[in-house]
């Protein structure tokens, strides 16, 4: 146990005083990207607080409020005559208002991510697939679905509807990259997202795929994506995994002048 300690204190790098962050906050970055990497794993103990203050350069007050923050979200917890361990890793901290693409955050998160596409096909949008997904009857669109994942871990289940004439490219690109950058390097821009958020059971489907119990509560997303002359060009029906996904926003006030 001493020798994984001091392996795990040297994960850390001492805090930036100037940089205007909280110290407290930057120690609390520094364990979630240190587990999002896999550098550290859940069961493991932290160090001794004087090990970690001088790893990360700062007292045993800035440590402990950040212990605390970590322990109130579910990552930490404490082990009367033990020590601090590590509960779990951080979930995906995703906002649908400033990103149209979950495999970016993942990438950026250090946490592997990775497609795989359930199935490709091509309909024509009858009178119910245009009132679920908003194109006119007899669009012809290509349907898909992908199991979107961090390492093995299942994230979410994600569909898709798009007009078939912007389809044109090979499926197997979608397995290393998003829809979104792919639709991007063929030239078509989203540019406005509309979406909702909504609570639904897993049915016995979805279960299988995201590995959990059926009529499991999941956030389901419906998007509808515009390019940026304004058309609409994807429909998109996302499934997110209860414990592995959360989403945030901004909710602006108007204040009268």
């Amino acid at each position: 146990m001493a020798d994984e300690r001091i392996e795990f204190s040297q994960c850390f790098r001492p805090v930036i005083h100037s940089s205007g962050i909280p110290l407290y906050t930057q120690v609390v970055h520094q364990i979630e990207d240190a587990l999002r990497r896999n550098v550290i794993h859940p069961g493991q103990f932290l160090p001794p607080e004087p090990e970690l203050c001088h790893a990360f350069g700062v007292g045993r007050t800035t440590v402990r409020r950040a212990a605390e923050q970590l322990i109130d979200r579910g990552i930490l917890s404490r082990v009367p005559g033990v020590g601090t361990r590590i509960s779990k890793a951080p979930t995906l901290d995703y906002s649908s208002l400033t990103s149209p693409s979950l495999y970016a955050d993942l990438k950026s998160a250090h946490r592997d991510p990775a497609t795989r596409l359930i199935s490709w096909q091509t309909v024509t949008a009858d009178k119910a697939l245009s009132e679920r997904t908003g194109f006119p009857v007899g669009t012809e669109l290509v349907a898909l679905d992908r199991l979107r994942l961090a390492g093995d871990t299942p994230i979410a289940l994600l569909g898709n509807h798009l007009p078939r004439a912007l389809a044109d490219f090979d499926a197997e690109r979608l397995r290393d990259s998003s829809l979104d950058a792919v639709m991007r390097g063929r030239g078509h821009h989203t540019r406005r997202i509309e979406y909702e958020v909504s609570a639904w059971l897993a049915t016995p489907h979805e279960a299988e795929l995201l590995d959990i119990a059926e009529g499991t509560p999941l956030l389901r997303e419906h998007r509808w994506a515009y390019d940026i002359d304004d058309n609409y060009i994807n429909f998109s029906e996302n499934y997110y995994h209860p414990t592995h996904f959360h989403m945030r926003g901004v909710l602006l006030a108007e204040v009268p002048e």
